[in-house]
């Protein structure tokens, strides 16, 4: 898995490779949104979904 991140512009991409076969490849940002979206998105903890608010001074959701 490899993976990158630029807090200054909020970017964020990350890719997954299987014996040298890409499986899955996502790169996005909120102004460019979308830019690569390529394989099955992976399935994600219920707990992610939803409400993700961050209450003030903890730091936590």
């Amino acid at each position: 898995m490899r993976h990158g991140m630029h807090s200054v512009v909020d970017w964020l991409s990350f890719a997954v490779w299987e014996n040298g076969v890409l499986i899955r490849s996502l790169s996005l940002s909120p102004d460019g949104g979308i830019q690569e979206n390529i394989g099955k998105p992976y399935d994600f903890p219920a707990r992610l979904s939803g409400d993700r608010s961050v209450r003030r001074g903890t730091g936590r959701p």
